[in-house]
């Protein structure tokens, strides 16, 4: 079974995309910061998508991806973020350092569903990892 980091430090936003997640058939590993995502993502290598917000406690979006770029088991791994940091520039920052996908919230499902499995498989990128 695909599994899926779902980094959220808001328990209710964390759930609906969890939901979502699940519905489709893949795991969800739920956390609510940073730091314990990329625990998380080097700890399980069969990981196949992470979601995040920016703003988290510990270690934010960016800098999660930052890490997960740097590192050359996690270079690859597509990475979602879904975020009401929704100016220009922050969308622009975090797909430069490697996000694959930005989707505003409020949460829309119905995207979420649709992305999840294209992500997974590759067809969803926007940007390549670098």
């Amino acid at each position: 079974m695909e599994k899926v980091i779902i980094a959220e430090d808001d328990p209710i936003s964390r759930i609906i995309i969890a939901k979502a997640v699940e519905s489709l058939g893949y795991m969800a590993i739920q956390t609510s910061n940073g730091a314990s995502a990329l625990e998380l993502v080097e700890s399980n290598p069969e990981v196949s998508l992470v979601i995040t917000d920016i703003s988290l406690p510990q270690l934010d979006g960016r800098d999660l991806i930052k890490l997960m770029r740097a590192k050359p088991e996690t270079s690859t791994l597509p990475v979602m973020i879904i975020s009401g940091a929704v100016a220009y520039s922050e969308i622009r920052e975090v797909m430069e350092l490697g996000a694959s996908r930005f989707m505003p919230k409020p949460i829309d499902i119905k995207e979420v569903k649709r992305l999840v499995p294209l992500l997974i498989s590759g067809d969803g990128l926007e940007s390549k990892p670098r």
